[in-house]
């Protein structure tokens, strides 16, 4: 792979690119950057296959989010048009799904944060994002691709479902969560994946950002980084529309976290997203 870095996750495809994607992509190459861009509902997803199917430094992964199975939130940074709600349709995903640019399932999993407050419409929420990801594992499985988990307020379910299925080919992205539910995950063989949240400084009262601690403990075979772009942008660019070129600031504060030479981040996380999307074999695609 002839790439400084790999961003493992973001939204190319977004409509928050719409009016300058060229130039993000300009960009991202001139910064020697290689981008996943990864789907959320099947309208982003067809999308984001487009966009690699035309784009040699471009993958692509498809899915639809569980922010997505229930009157889902417009986020005019995500799709110019409201979305409906949706569950993934194997069927429907199968023309995206045979494209050789598409290299994982994701993002999928649970989520539940912000769910209503009113407890019978929690319950419904829940088992339509448990059916939702069940599809999707099935799906993954069946085709040996990775999962891209989306998982919030939820990593013991997620889990569960997943020692259920028996499949734990994947990636936790944008992970958030604690050093002992890193080490769970990664005692399953997921990898870990890190945006621009570990340069935000410690909330008041707190000596360390908590992730600190958990980019400490990730074996180096099991690290990843992204921008999740367009959203969580480091510092000193937070509050800006974040971008895959940006991902290589994210590798420095790793770098500085760890201890470790920012080349070798930068070396060891790519050689981890090749191999788990299976990108070399892919690169002719």
């Amino acid at each position: 792979m002839f790439y400084k870095a790999i961003d493992s996750h973001c939204h190319l495809q977004a409509a928050a690119y719409a009016a300058d994607l060229d130039i993000v992509l300009a960009r991202m190459k001139n910064a020697g950057i290689a981008a996943i861009a990864v789907g959320t509902n099947y309208l982003s997803s067809r999308a984001a296959v487009e966009l690699a199917e035309r784009r040699a430094d471009v993958w692509a992964s498809v899915a639809v989010h569980p922010g997505h199975v229930w009157q889902p939130h417009h986020d005019q940074m995500e799709l110019s048009s409201p979305p409906t709600e949706e569950m993934f349709d194997e069927e429907k995903f199968a023309p995206l799904l045979a494209s050789p640019k598409v290299v994982a399932i994701g993002e999928t999993g649970l989520d539940h944060y912000r769910l209503p407050e009113e407890e019978s419409i929690r319950q419904i929420i829940k088992e339509r994002q448990r059916k939702n990801f069940i599809i999707q594992i099935r799906a993954a499985k069946a085709r040996n691709l990775p999962l891209i988990l989306h998982v919030r307020e939820a990593h013991a379910e997620a889990l569960e479902i997943l020692r259920d299925e028996k499949y734990f080919n994947g990636v936790m992205h944008c992970f958030t969560g604690t050093v002992s539910e890193a080490r769970e995950a990664l005692e399953h063989g997921f990898y870990i994946s890190f945006t621009g949240a570990v340069t935000y400084p410690p909330k008041k009262g707190r000596a360390e950002n908590p992730l600190w601690d958990v980019i400490r403990i990730i074996p180096q075979d099991r690290l990843l980084i992204e921008t999740d772009a367009p959203y969580l942008t480091p510092v000193p660019y937070r509050g800006e529309r974040n971008e895959p070129a940006n991902v290589l600031i994210t590798a420095e504060k790793i770098a500085e976290i760890r201890g470790e030479g920012y080349e070798n981040i930068l070396e060891i996380s790519l050689n981890n997203a090749v191999r788990l999307f299976n990108l070399a074999a892919r690169r002719k695609a």
